[in-house]
């Protein structure tokens, strides 16, 4: 081991030298080939906790628990006579108080004239330090752990100066696998590796996003090494790792899930057509019975009621209960006759098909406020409206459930209908002055009525808006594109 030894020149300067010994940051201690201290700074006294008094002429491992100290001794000694003495290395030990620490240590040997030698130990105080690498350590292998183990592809690329991504710098052991990769070929991939070319741009615009929004979620193609695409949603952070932006993101595969929404959608849509299928099929057999109740019965009571008529006129005087009696049964056949026309209205108002929707909504609301007692009042367009027959049947048979609804429900003294067309939709509301209808009312999936209703609006890509206030009524709106349609 190389010996040092001091300048004569400053070793004359005694205030120099004592100056640098009491102010240097590092604990010092000077030690004879004995294992004896014969000098220590302030900073090494504070280290240890001990007086300088109780430090001098005294082994140095009286700093150090008892248990340990003989040990410690021992082996300083042999590395001292062998010239194997360590020079810089980390030391964790306990204290004499029982106080665990970790060391730094740098050992110098001196060569003093007319002396033996002299090891100068330099301490450092690294405990906190270690402690902190410890933690780090394990919060390192703790994301490691969880990095390597999520379910979701995690993946992690530097940014370049000319903002695009660069080789992936981490990925998990779940991208991996979904990508059909080893570790070692994705890491030498960005992910303009494994993307269509046609997202390109989409990756570009990302970047941007990133450097507003440090955050972002998107949705992307991947392809696997065998030339797969699945389909992934992604999020995104930007952050700074050793001064150079970087970018983690996790993903996940979303296949079959988007199969499974689009299957759905699929489900939906055809029984959506089903249900405007049945409603038009249930729409015409109620046109024909109707047709069927006032051609047919209507027919065979009026011929009834001009049979009985001709009977009385014929038969010779037969009294006048007997009269009385021909009467009430011509009253009678009025009644059914009545009856038909009732029926056959609410099976199909002919007014519908005759005259258009404007018209059959005005009888509506007459016979309503007839049977109920409700006011009804209704603002509907001056001109009249050019519908298909499957819109204008829904509306109106919305109109009638709304209608069904507030005369069951609602105990209301009005009720207000307001028909518009606005930009290229058609507008029904229906508004009523009763209790005002509950949430759970709304989301009651036994509310067969509204239920119908929503059935109906988006067989047509409309809208439906449900709106109760409690003790001032409910509003009804619906919105459906009038679509191919003029004014």
């Amino acid at each position: 081991m190389k010996n040092t030894p001091l300048p004569d020149k400053i070793l004359n300067h005694e205030l120099f030298i004592n100056q640098l010994w009491e102010n240097s940051c590092n604990g010092i201690a000077l030690i004879d080939k004995r294992g004896k201290i014969i000098a220590v700074n302030n900073t090494f006294c504070e280290l240890v906790k001990l007086e300088r008094s109780k430090l001098l002429q005294l082994p140095f491992t009286t700093i150090y628990h008892q248990d340990k100290r003989n040990y410690i001794l021992q082996n300083f000694l042999m590395d001292l006579e062998n010239n194997t003495l360590k020079t810089n290395y980390e030391y964790s030990q306990t204290l004499w108080n029982n106080e665990p620490i970790c060391f730094e240590i740098k050992n110098l040997i001196l060569s003093v004239p007319d002396k033996d030698k002299i090891v100068m130990s330099l301490f450092r105080d690294v405990t906190m330090q270690k402690k902190n690498e410890s933690n780090l350590e394990k919060s390192e292998q703790h994301f490691r752990m969880l990095f390597n183990n999520a379910s979701d592809l995690v993946f992690v690329n530097p940014i370049s100066k000319e903002n695009t991504f660069g080789f992936f710098s981490e990925i998990s052991y779940a991208a991996c696998q979904k990508l059909r990769y080893s570790k070692e070929e994705l890491l030498n991939l960005s992910l303009y590796d494994i993307i269509p070319a046609r997202h390109e741009e989409q990756i570009d615009l990302l970047i941007k996003n990133l450097q507003n929004d440090k955050r972002v979620l998107f949705k992307i193609e991947f392809m696997t090494k065998d030339r797969r695409k699945i389909l992934v949603e992604i999020s995104s952070h930007l952050f700074e790792l050793n001064g150079e932006k970087t970018v983690i993101s996790i993903a996940r595969d979303i296949t079959q899930h988007e199969h499974t929404e689009k299957r759905l959608r699929n489900s939906s849509e055809q029984l959506r057509s089903l249900a405007s299928r049945l409603q038009t099929i249930r729409e015409e057999e109620r046109s024909m019975i109707a047709r069927e109740i006032h051609d047919e019965l209507g027919q065979l009571l009026t011929v009834l009621k001009i049979k009985t008529a001709l009977l009385g006129k014929k038969l010779p005087v037969i009294g006048d209960d007997y009269l009385l009696k021909i009467n009430n049964l011509i009253s009678l056949i009025d009644q059914a006759t009545g009856s038909v026309q009732k029926i056959a209205a609410k099976l199909r108002p002919g007014i519908l098909d005759e005259i258009g929707l404007i018209a059959a909504i005005e009888w509506q609301a007459q016979e309503f406020q007839r049977n109920t007692g409700i006011r009804c009042n209704y603002t509907l367009p001056e001109e009249s409206l050019l519908l298909d027959k499957p819109r204008a049947t829904a509306i109106f048979r919305i109109l009638q459930e709304a209608l069904t609804n507030v005369a069951r429900h609602a105990f209301a003294k009005q009720v207000s209908i307001y028909l518009k067309k606005e930009n290229e939709n058609l507008i029904l509301e229906v508004t009523d002055n009763g209790t005002g209808i509950r949430k759970s009312q709304i989301d009651n999936p036994k509310s067969l009525g509204l239920l119908g209703i929503r059935e109906r609006v988006l067989a047509f890509g409309g809208k439906v808006s449900i709106n109760g206030v409690e003790g001032e009524g409910t509003n009804l709106r619906i919105d459906i594109p009038l679509e191919n349609n003029k004014n």
